[in-house]
This record gives C-alpha cells, structure tokens and sequence, in this order.
C-alpha cells in the first residue's frame, strides 16, 4: 500500500530468508526484501526504511523439560541455541555469539528450527512468537506437535521491522519512496 501511494507495484517472490538477503545483495534482479531486523549490520548493507511493524523475539524449548528462567543472556550459556541462519537477533545475543558465550546451531529457517528443538538436537529456539502462532495454525507437523513446545516467558526482545532495499541508486529510489508511503498511510 505504502508503495501504491508512490506509483510502484509490487511482485514479491518467497526465498529461503539467506538465499533472498544474498539475491538483493548481488543481482539487479531484486530490489528489497522484507521483512528484516533493523540492525548497524543491515544499514551498512542495505538501504533500509524507517520502521514498519515492531516484533517480539522470544525463545522457545521442549514442554517436557523443566522450564528454562534467565534473568541475563549469559545465563544461557550451557545451552545449544537454534537460530536461523542469515537472521539477525538483538543486539546483545549476536554480541554473544560472536563471543561464543553463547552456542548457536544454525537452521534454515524457523520450521527446521523447531523440528530440531522436538528432537532434541537444541535446549532452546529463537523465534518471533506472533511466526510460531502462525505456524501451529498452518503448518500440520507443527500443530501435532504443539503439546511439546513451550515459549519461554521472558523476550528476548523487541524488534523494529523495516525494508532493506539493493546499495545502489535505484535502491536509494525504491527506499526514499517506502518512507514517503509510510508517512501518507500514517495520516
């Protein structure tokens, strides 16, 4: 809508979450991808919007273990972390894991990830709770399976969801429009 008012229609195509970051990154084939954690990483890699939605962040374990509390990321030190590979997190976790104070393993996206957790591959999954809410009203296994999953009731965090559009002019064009968009559907 937001790039309606500002004479672009839209064609979106569903990729693996890496796969499209790298597409927009190096092809003139694709101009953005959405959505994407606003983050310094993606500012230097992207013209990024200003914020769209905001989104929690939380992790999820197996219902059959004892519930896992933390009052401090570095708490969760002892345990494998699922994330999916090419997603940014909070500042402070991916501070972590650079770190290696926390142990992560990297799954291609958010189903994978919750598959390993069921098979106890991983303690522990981050997720966007509002995605696995969606996911256990659409995706069968899943849904099954929704007895052993528990969200942990702490956030991780809450994050600004914006647009990443191409380094480049048109990039620059398409991004400068989004926000001009944004600001009239606002009105």
């Amino acid at each position: 809508m937001a790039l309606a008012h500002e004479g672009y229609q839209l064609q979106i195509r569903f990729l693996p979450w890496k796969r499209a970051v790298a597409m927009v990154q190096h092809s003139t084939s694709y101009i953005g991808v959405f959505p994407e954690y606003a983050s310094p990483q993606r500012e230097h890699e992207f013209y990024c919007s200003d914020p769209i939605l905001q989104a929690p962040l939380a992790f999820i374990q197996d219902a059959r273990l004892p519930p896992i509390d933390w009052l401090r990321l570095e708490d969760l030190a002892g345990y494998r972390i699922g994330t999916v590979a090419g997603y940014i997190n909070t500042p402070e976790f991916d501070a972590l894991v650079a770190r290696k104070t926390l142990v992560i393993d990297e799954a291609q996206n958010d189903i994978a990830n919750l598959k390993k957790l069921l098979r106890g591959r991983i303690e522990l999954a981050v997720i966007d709770p509002v995605l696995y809410r969606y996911l256990l009203r659409h995706d069968p296994e899943i849904k099954a399976l929704s007895w052993r999953l528990r969200l942990v009731s702490r956030l991780l965090g809450q994050m600004q969801l914006v647009a990443c559009f191409r380094h480049d002019a048109a990039g620059e064009r398409v991004r400068n429009a989004l926000n001009r968009g944004l600001l009239q559907l606002d009105d």
